[in-house]
């Protein structure tokens, strides 16, 4: 981040009901199973039914505040 350049550019998916080829829909509340909009931290990893996965933890209020509690977390699958 100090040097401003990108390191990865590659494809993501979202959360179930947000949106078909592209994110449109977006949710803080628990069981909405949609993605949350905003910045996180990057939580503990662990080995999961989708392999290596990294927990998130959601750093605004209102948007992504639920992340850890609703388990939002990046995997592979």
């Amino acid at each position: 981040m100090e040097q401003g350049k990108l390191l990865c550019h590659t494809y993501v998916s979202h959360g179930v009901n947000t949106g078909l080829e592209y994110a449109r829909n977006f949710s803080n509340i628990p069981e909405s199973n949609q993605s949350s909009l905003g910045f996180y931290q990057t939580g503990g990893t662990y080995i999961g039914k989708n392999g290596f996965s990294m927990k998130l933890i959601g750093l605004e209020k209102g948007f992504n505040d639920n992340a850890e509690s609703r388990a939002i977390v990046m995997h592979a699958a």
